[in-house]
């Protein structure tokens, strides 16, 4: 039989997170997270993006029409400063879903 468990190391780590988020501290930047995140997808949306996802989550999945448009899509947003991790799933034919994971220190 084969186990889908959480290793300890996660699950502490996931424990320590849910402490920070029930200071003062970690609720104020939950709220930034969600301001960032909602003034993101406004702005994407208003320069013709198709933005998909809910409102108030920190993934902002964007579709981007062709694969190779996704490295350069990347590159320009690192050199606007904006921090992104890249992933990519198949969305339709010749279209992959381009996720925006924001990380706040």
């Amino acid at each position: 039989m084969f186990s889908s468990g959480l290793s300890p190391p996660c699950v502490a780590q996931v424990l320590a997170a849910f402490q920070v988020i029930k200071t003062d501290t970690g609720k104020q930047r939950m709220q930034r997270l969600i301001k960032n995140s909602n003034l993101l997808r406004q702005v994407l949306r208003e320069r013709g993006f198709h933005v998909m996802g809910d409102e108030d989550s920190a993934v902002v999945p964007v579709i981007i029409g062709h694969p190779a448009k996704m490295p350069a899509f990347s590159r320009k947003c690192l050199e606007k400063g904006v921090k992104q991790n890249l992933r990519s799933q198949q969305y339709k034919q010749s279209q992959k879903k381009f996720f925006f994971f924001f990380f706040f220190g």
